[in-house]
């Protein structure tokens, strides 16, 4: 595995052809998505985050995404894009969370999104929407754990960062 490692961290990525970097975030989201499966433990937001970075970072339009957990916070089922949207912007309507969590049977989420512009500052619609979100899911027993902010390779947690 390291061998691996080393060899991609040695390609020049400028070089590589369209083909190529398709197969490769190919075989990163599969990592990721495997990494994250179903009845994983969601035993510390960075894990999360982490991974999702990894899974996201190559898209150049905005996703909103869910992880739905359980009572002990193993992961239900991750729903990775309740919403698309454009290359700055996507609608994100808190009926269709609580139908989602409804769905899924969660007892609590972490909700993410990305920024293609690759900063991970949480705009004041992004802090609204969460407000929404978290309001709203208090009617139907559901804990809002956090919203990650994923861009450039990094991500911010509203948790962490005391906004949740």
């Amino acid at each position: 595995m390291s061998n691996l490692i080393q060899a991609l961290n040695s390609v020049d990525c400028e070089n590589v052809d369209d083909a190529l970097a398709d197969v490769i975030f190919s075989v990163a989201n599969k990592v990721a998505k495997a990494r994250l499966d179903k009845r994983q433990f969601l035993t510390s937001p960075d894990l999360a985050a982490d991974l999702l970075v990894q899974r996201y970072r190559h898209l150049d339009y905005e996703i909103f995404g869910i992880i739905y957990l359980d009572n002990q916070h193993r992961i239900i089922d991750i729903d990775e894009n309740l919403m698309s949207g454009t290359i700055d912007g996507a609608s994100i309507y808190p009926r269709r969370v609580l139908k989602a969590c409804l769905e899924k049977g969660a007892a609590a989420i972490c909700v993410f999104h990305n920024h293609p512009s690759g900063t991970t500052l949480a705009s004041r619609a992004d802090i609204t929407i969460t407000n929404r979100i978290s309001e709203a899911l208090q009617y139907i027993d559901v804990r809002l754990l956090d919203h990650y902010i994923l861009g450039g390779g990094e991500f911010s947690s509203f948790a962490k960062n005391g906004i949740l």
